[in-house]
């Protein structure tokens, strides 16, 4: 299923398959962290993919997952050049409204990027939890935005 809805200059974008032709834009765009092995569908889980394009350029991406009825924002990303525009909020809010669809009781998000902690937090994402030291010696952020 893809949906497609236009605002003012944007196209904002929905698919429960990726978007391989947005995902390979996003590679050349140069996205920070572009995890290529997070792409795709998996058995046990059901995915949705947002994106935001204008005349076919690429502004922002958002993966998410549902599963076992837990919701969880896998990836966000805006090109440097989009960035402190609304996009990555913007996404954010989607994918809030499609996990209130989906029945799920809450979003979750895990982060290293205080920036983009800081923006969950002002979204109304709750901090869950804090793990130091993992992975590169990076702090991660688990948090949570209440649905019910």
């Amino acid at each position: 299923m893809l949906l497609v809805m236009k605002s003012s200059e944007c196209v904002i974008h929905f698919s429960e398959t990726p978007p391989q032709k947005q995902i390979l834009e996003a590679v050349k765009q140069g996205f920070d962290a572009f995890d290529m092995e997070t792409i795709g569908t998996r058995n046990i889980s059901k995915d949705f993919y947002f994106w935001i394009e204008t005349d076919t350029i690429l502004k922002g991406f958002l993966k998410a997952r549902l599963s076992c009825g837990n919701f969880h924002i896998v990836e966000v990303f805006v090109a440097k050049a989009f960035r402190k525009l609304g996009i990555a909020t913007e996404l954010i809010h989607r994918a809030i409204q499609k996990a209130r669809g989906e029945g799920s009781a809450f979003v979750s998000i895990k982060t290293s990027n205080e920036a983009a902690k800081r923006l969950y937090e002002k979204l109304g994402f709750q901090l869950h939890n804090t793990l130091s030291g993992y992975h590169h010696n990076l702090t991660f952020h688990t948090l949570v935005f209440p649905l019910k």
